[in-house]
């Protein structure tokens, strides 16, 4: 919607009219645009020509891919200790059994007093 609002008017817009999901594939329904398709228009374009920034580029910001998601090794630990299933299915019982016997099975335990309750 963002692009619309500030491309209305500058570049031709299909309508969406629906959507739909079949057999694991979703379809949007769109109307017809006339002129060239992008495949006629870039056929003769080298790669460069098609990454083009245009006139005054500016940087926005700077993504370090490299440390996106990153999180501490104690911080899976913490985050399924704090995790409270519905006790209408589960009581306090089978919750402590889940952090002392069953969750050290799977993670290496941590120490949550020392990480996550200084942040509380």
């Amino acid at each position: 919607m963002i692009a619309r609002e500030k491309l209305i008017g500058k570049v031709p817009m299909p309508e969406v009219f629906g959507w739909t999901e079949d057999g694991g594939q979703r379809f949007i329904y769109v109307s017809l645009i006339e002129g060239e398709t992008l495949q006629e228009r870039w056929c003769d374009m080298n790669d460069d020509d098609r990454r083009t920034s245009g006139p005054n580029p500016k940087v926005t910001a700077i993504i370090d891919w490299g440390q996106a998601g990153w999180c501490p090794a104690y911080w899976e630990y913490c985050k399924a200790r704090r995790v409270r299933v519905d006790p209408e299915y589960f009581d306090d019982a089978v919750q402590e059994e889940w952090y002392t016997k069953y969750l050290p099975m799977i993670l290496d335990p941590e120490d949550d007093e020392t990480y996550y309750y200084p942040w509380l």
